[in-house]
């Protein structure tokens, strides 16, 4: 008996490890990915929103993030005092940050397209070799981009 309930448990920790390894670690799926990108706006968690974007617009937003970071003293105060942050905030930006920064802009100054594209559902999808475009029920279109095996938010067009 107590060899079996040793075999059981380790059949039980091999389909753990099995169950884990094979799970996705990002989007399938154009519209699981819109999925995850609402998820993250909603709940206001740039991480996550950062985890389904495109390289390309993690690179851009890395480059904007080194520009502001490198601007002269007085050009990042004038940008601070016009986004409610300080300059030190401004010049150590991380890409969530960035992220965090631009949804709240956005939402303050009521030109939230992000917004209400994400806030309504998907009216259809087409999808063309490595690239999708969802078009949400009011009419506003997203660009989607196949990386590797998951779907990735593409905001370069933003």
């Amino acid at each position: 008996m107590h060899l079996l309930s040793g075999t059981i448990a380790m059949a039980l920790a091999a389909a753990a490890i099995l169950t884990t390894s094979c799970s996705s670690r990002g989007p399938l799926s154009p519209e699981e990915a819109f999925g995850v990108l609402q998820k993250a706006y909603h709940r206001n968690d740039p991480v996550l929103m950062l985890g389904v974007l495109s390289g390309e617009s993690v690179r851009r937003i890395h480059t904007m993030t080194a520009l502001i970071a490198t601007m002269n003293e007085r050009q990042r105060d004038k940008m601070a005092e016009q986004f409610g942050v300080s300059a030190e905030q401004l010049k150590n930006l991380s890409p969530a940050a960035y992220l965090a920064l631009q949804v709240r802009l956005a939402r303050v100054r009521n030109e939230d397209a992000m917004g209400r594209a994400l806030g309504s559902g998907i009216l259809k999808s087409e999808i063309n070799d490595a690239r999708a475009v969802l078009t949400a029920q009011n009419g506003m279109q997203l660009s989607f981009v196949k990386e590797g095996p998951y779907w990735k938010f593409d905001m370069t067009d933003w």
